[in-house]
Parts: structure tokens; sequence; C-alpha cells
């Protein structure tokens, strides 16, 4: 039976190319064959063969006695798909930054070591230390935005201090006046 469908082609020696037409066919076509060669499971007499629907059953084999989780530290299979993705793209992420960090101490052992050197040469060919700083305006504008970061700081900390003997005043004018 199974061959016998595999090879059904119910457009089989039609040239349409109308879809709703092709549909039609191959409904008529496919509902003729079905009741032509009806669908049997099992071919064999259940009662000779000592045949039943058991077997058509699949038990599925969990312990009955397994208790359920729920601690709520123990991550849920999809938490913890999504834990190890985040855990191994930090991990990534941290193996690049280390790398860079290496990268940014070797240069600057390199630059001290051009340093001494410079500084152990003779006058004449030293090389002056204004010359050593490559971008002066990017060094002019970090140098302005840590002054401007000291002074908001500093203004904020004024702020909470005259907030807090506001309150100190109010507190003290309640209770000792």
């Amino acid at each position: 039976m199974i061959k016998t469908e595999a090879r059904f082609d119910p457009m089989e020696g039609s040239n349409e190319q109308n879809p709703q037409i092709i549909k039609e066919v191959t409904d008529k076509k496919l509902s003729e064959f079905f009741e032509a060669n009806p669908v049997s499971l099992l071919d064999v007499d259940p009662i000779i063969e000592g045949v039943d629907q058991t077997i058509l059953k699949i038990d599925l084999k969990i312990k009955k006695d397994t208790p359920d989780i729920t601690d709520e530290t123990i991550y849920s299979i999809q938490q913890s798909k999504l834990r190890t993705e985040e855990d191994h793209r930090l991990k990534l992420a941290e193996t690049k930054k280390e790398k860079v960090r290496e990268d940014i101490t070797k240069l600057r052992e390199k630059f001290v070591t051009l340093v001494e050197k410079n500084k152990s040469a003779e006058d004449v060919i030293q090389v002056a230390e204004s010359d050593f700083n490559i971008d002066p305006e990017f060094f002019d504008e970090l140098i302005k935005r840590t002054k401007a970061c000291i002074e908001e700081t500093k203004k904020e900390e004024q702020w909470e201090v005259e907030k807090n003997q506001v309150k100190l005043r109010k507190i003290h004018n309640k209770f000792y006046d």
C-alpha cells in the first residue's frame, strides 16, 4: 500500500497551469485513490496473531518517583542555555579586553624605555619632552574634561552639604527653640 501511495501522481498526464484547477483535480483524484485503496494499519487478525493496540503505543520511560525541582536557584533549561550564551559572550569580551590591556602595557613599557634612552643620550641629540606628546589637542581636551568633572563634583557636593545644613538647622530650630 505504501509503495502504491508513493508512486501515485494525481496530476499524471495533465499539463494544467492554473493552481485552482490543479487543486480541484488533485483533491478529486486523491479521494478516488483512497476509496479504491483503503488505509490499513495492520494486515493481521488481532485475535489469531495476538496483536492489539498496545503495540502502537509508545511508553515514555519517566521515573515515577522523580521529585519536582522547586529550588529557585536552579535554572530551567532555557535559562541555563541563555546564561551559557551570555557567559560565553562575556568570556570573549573579557579575553579581548585582556589582550588590549596587555598591548597597552607593552606600549607603555616601550615608551618608558624610549624616554630613558632619550634621557641617557647626549644633550645635542635628545628629543624635547614636548615632542613625545603626539596629539597635544587631545591632551588639552582631556585636561578640560577632567577639570569640568571635578567642578561638577564639587558643585554636587556643595549642594549636598548645603541641603544637610538646612536639615540640621530645621531640626535644631524645631527641638531647641
